[in-house]
């Protein structure tokens, strides 16, 4: 799948569905926020399920929305 191709190309992400809890989910949103850190994190995959959640995310350029199978 596409976590899979970004992985494979070394593409460094974070990944927010269902199953991560809101602690988890709001490190995760910082972590993509700061894309400049040591982990250069330049793509946030997020689950339509979780969308209701309420992020911010302006460090993003582009926004794709997709379920995540």
């Amino acid at each position: 799948g596409l976590q899979r191709a970004l992985e494979e190309r070394r593409i460094s992400l974070v990944r927010i569905d269902g199953s991560v809890d809101q602690q988890q989910r709001q490190v995760l949103v910082d972590q993509f926020q700061r894309g400049h850190d040591a982990q250069h994190t330049r793509v946030a995959l997020l689950s339509l399920t979780c969308g209701s959640f309420g992020f911010t995310l302006t460090a993003a350029q582009r926004v794709v929305f997709a379920e995540l199978w």
